[in-house]
């Protein structure tokens, strides 16, 4: 999940947890981005959301 946490890339978890996003950032291909990380880290671990 480098898109969410690695420096060189756009290190999103680090910056909206810590209050550093301004709402403007938030353009539709961020969300874009964090929606599709999200549904991969689902579709990862099935089992474990049905038990």
């Amino acid at each position: 999940m480098q898109l969410l946490t690695d420096n060189r890339g756009w290190n999103l978890r680090n910056e909206v947890c810590h209050g550093l996003t301004e709402i403007s950032q938030f353009d539709q291909m961020t969300v874009n981005r964090i929606i599709h990380a999200l549904l991969c880290l689902g579709r990862s671990c099935p089992d474990k959301l049905t038990q």
